[in-house]
């Protein structure tokens, strides 16, 4: 699968050649392009990649088995090859196809391979696997000369060979590999941290492993699956061509399971825990794994002892990595625009969107001016399914009120704000998410009075705009701040908008830039002692100029205070508060450098102009930070 937007994805079915499309999670009629494919057991329509620069260059590449006869077969008459074919995008069906690699098909019929992506250097890298044969790229040194199987191919966007490639200046078929030795593939991705590439691949009867695939790598196939030190004869048979190299994987499954896609998440949408960490999917279990990469970011780190030679060698060694089970046979894994983890299952004819759980929250509330209660939010996603609802309970466990809010559409950025959110002396709740499904209006905001009384619904921002999220605002009376990041239609990034505290709008703001994709919030704050507060909003720069973790403030009027860089481009999982210190406000931004020194979680703090004051490494290297609170401490 491949998104062409938001909510919007191109689907394959290997078995009939057709391109689904499903926006919103819902299937469209009829398909957006038919091609006639060979399904003979691994056959059929295969893989998908984008442009790097789709939408504006409308590439959409597509890997299939081409039939002979312009019909569907299924291996008989022969088939004309695997290839890969370019096609534009114009804006409702695939059109105008041109050739780009056509690859052999035979002996077959399995180990076709397919999967394909473009990296982060522009180039689209292609797995075609060894269709059981055993030439010179199997490490058979008196086999056949390279034929374009068991490769990964690392081309130009119009099919020729980059001139960078490990084995271009060896001419012939060597110039478009990127590696060889591989026995077949159904997943390869790239690390958005480093930019390294990394792949599953799938071995007879023992021995699937976990790549990284470096220029010129030898995966060893077939004279070598899984680690080296488990093989008698180690490298002295493999076949070497100038600038290649082996490596070991970086894990092995003993027995078989069938990885397929593999995907790191580059969202926060599972939670902090796993952002940036590797998930593979499989076919035979359809068991869903998760990895944790080590500071290097060039293997795993396990907690059992079991996994410390990086194999699982039984089910009970295995129990560590498996995150999910029950998606049938897994063929595809993404991550959205939206930060979601999407899974296909080819057995069940489904999708899965993965999301975080919505934990239940409690707190103490002041929701009546002489009353202090007990406040219980959550949703209810099973059994009825009615969504997001609310209890108050008094000191002594009564209930006072149940309230279910919004709707069960709104499934993702769910929030329970408790604050005054008007004139008078008791708080209110405010429950806020975004509905994305059913009429998909976006964003949008309810307040409640502290007896489950509704007041009223705003829809806030747009629908092209995920990680929402609210927070009070003093705009000269109490009223509410609404923050986003902007992905579809016009992809402006992120932005906030203040109300009054009857839901009247008074502003819209653009903040940072729209290269700014992560850890994106904001808060209100006093930062001059005047009237109204001001708008602090956060943000880290991940593409483009990359410079990481950033504050921007805005006065109340809505003008521009500061813009203001913290930390360093190897932090991640950065959040940020604004705090009462000796009678003025500092904003204190925290998160975990992972990357550069790999020092861990540290703090930094300004003053309410943005001036740096210090910076403050805690705790270790591994300890993620969740939150930091400020409190008087006696002397």
């Amino acid at each position: 699968m491949a998104f062409i937007g938001p909510g919007d994805i191109l689907v394959l079915q290997k078995a009939d050649g057709r391109v689904l499309r499903v926006i919103n999670g819902v299937l469209q009629a009829g398909q957006v392009l038919d091609v006639a494919v060979d399904s003979s057991s691994e056959r059929g329509l295969l893989g998908i990649a984008l442009h790097p620069d789709f939408p504006a260059t409308p590439f959409v590449y597509l890997y299939y088995t081409e039939s002979s006869n312009g019909s569907d077969i299924f291996g008989s008459p022969a088939p004309l090859g695997n290839r890969v074919y370019r096609y534009t995008w114009n804006g409702s069906t695939l059109v105008s196809p041109v050739l780009i690699l056509d690859l052999p098909v035979t002996p077959g019929p399995n180990h076709n391979g397919g999967t394909m992506t473009f990296g982060p250097d522009g180039k689209l890298y292609i797995v075609i696997g060894e269709l059981n044969r055993n030439g010179q790229l199997q490490n058979n040194s008196s086999g056949s000369a390279p034929d374009n199987t068991g490769v990964i191919f690392r081309i130009n966007d119009d099919g020729s060979a980059p001139s960078d490639n490990p084995f271009f200046g060896q001419g012939g078929n060597l110039a478009k590999y990127y590696a060889y030795g591989i026995r077949n593939s159904f997943g390869v991705t790239f690390d958005p941290l480093t930019d390294k590439l990394w792949d599953t691949e799938n071995g007879p009867n023992n021995y699937d492993e976990i790549n990284l695939v470096e220029p010129g790598f030898n995966s060893g196939w077939n004279r070598i699956m899984g680690p080296v030190a488990r093989d008698a004869e180690g490298i002295s048979d493999l076949v070497v061509f100038a600038g290649s190299h082996y490596a070991d994987p970086k894990f092995s499954w003993l027995t078989t399971v069938g990885p397929t896609a593999i995907v790191f998440l580059n969202s926060t949408r599972l939670g902090t825990q796993y952002e940036n960490d590797v998930f593979v999917g499989d076919i035979n279990n359809g068991r869903l794994y998760h990895l944790k990469p080590n500071a290097s970011r060039n293997g795993f780190v396990f907690a059992g002892v079991g996994l410390s030679d990086l194999v699982a060698d039984n089910n009970a060694e295995l129990q560590e990595i498996i995150l999910g089970t029950g998606f049938g046979g897994i063929t595809d894994l993404k991550v959205g625009p939206d930060g979601l983890l999407y899974v296909i299952s080819f057995t069940m004819g489904k999708i899965f969107v993965l999301s975080g759980k919505p934990e239940a929250e409690f707190e103490t509330a002041s929701m009546l001016p002489t009353q202090v209660s007990i406040l219980a939010s959550g949703a209810e996603t099973t059994g009825v399914s009615r969504g997001p609802a609310f209890q108050s309970f008094n000191t002594s466990g009564v209930l006072q009120a149940t309230q279910f809010a919004l709707n069960p559409d709104f499934r993702s950025d769910l929030k329970f704000v408790l604050s005054n959110f008007d004139a008078d002396a008791a708080d209110e709740l405010l429950v806020g998410g975004r509905e994305t499904t059913a009429f998909a209006r976006g964003p949008a905001y309810q307040l409640f009075d502290a007896d489950g009384t509704f007041k009223f619904t705003e829809f806030v921002l747009n629908p092209d705009f995920i990680d929402v999220s609210f927070a009070p605002l003093n705009v000269g009376s109490n009223g509410v701040l609404a923050c986003g990041r902007e992905i579809g239609g016009l992809a402006r990034g992120p932005a906030y908008q203040a109300f009054d505290s009857s839901g009247n709008l008074l502003r819209t703001q653009f903040v940072l830039n729209s290269d700014f994709t992560a850890d994106n919030s904001c808060l209100g704050a006093n930062l001059d002692g005047l009237a109204g507060d001001e708008v602090i909003t956060e943000g880290r720069e991940v593409t483009g100029l990359a410079r990481g973790p950033a504050l921007q403030a805005f006065n109340s009027n809505g003008t521009l205070r500061f813009t203001q860089f913290a930390l360093n481009p190897n932090f991640t999982e950065t959040k940020f508060t604004a705090l009462d210190v000796s009678g003025s406000k500092q904003i204190v931004v925290w998160g975990r450098e992972t990357s550069g020194l790999g020092r861990g979680p540290a703090y930094q703090s300004f003053n309410s102009n943005g001036a740096f004051i210090m910076t403050r490494f805690v705790l270790n290297s591994t300890e993620p930070v969740n939150e930091m609170r400020h409190a008087r401490l006696r002397n």
